[in-house]
């Protein structure tokens, strides 16, 4: 359906104001959670030693805006690319081969433990 719809033309064109589309969705994302007596929860994360920008203008107000990458650019020892890879890759084989670009345990627990610890702070925060 999605090919055909295509070729006449049928689809909308790609959003031009990537921030304005981004809003809409947290907004809408938002706008569910609170139907339901829930928060928003954004956890944002990158690929490599490279800090993400968050502008928090993106997100509804009641967000819970979590700079997961943040916590584990903080746990490496030395910030470059091989340390990143060494602690949060996925290894396999001999020799040692990186599989994917998804996060290993060790990242998984640090990024666990940090939503965690944003849900509590902003729990404490609006009681």
């Amino acid at each position: 359906m999605y090919r055909l719809r295509r070729s006449i033309g049928m689809l909308p064109k790609p959003a031009e104001d990537a921030d304005a589309l981004a809003r809409y969705v947290y907004g809408e994302a938002g706008r569910v959670a609170r139907q339901y007596g829930a928060r928003l929860v954004v956890v944002v994360l990158g690929q490599n030693v490279q800090p993400v920008s968050i502008d928090p203008a993106l997100f509804p107000a009641d967000a819970i805006v979590v700079n997961a990458h943040q916590a584990l650019l903080e746990h490496l020892p030395f910030r470059n690319k091989d340390e990143y890879e060494k602690a949060y890759g996925l290894w396999r084989g001999s020799p040692l081969q990186r599989m994917d670009t998804h996060p290993n345990i060790a990242a998984h627990r640090i990024i666990a433990q940090t939503v965690a610890a944003a849900i509590k702070a902003a729990a404490l925060r609006h009681r």
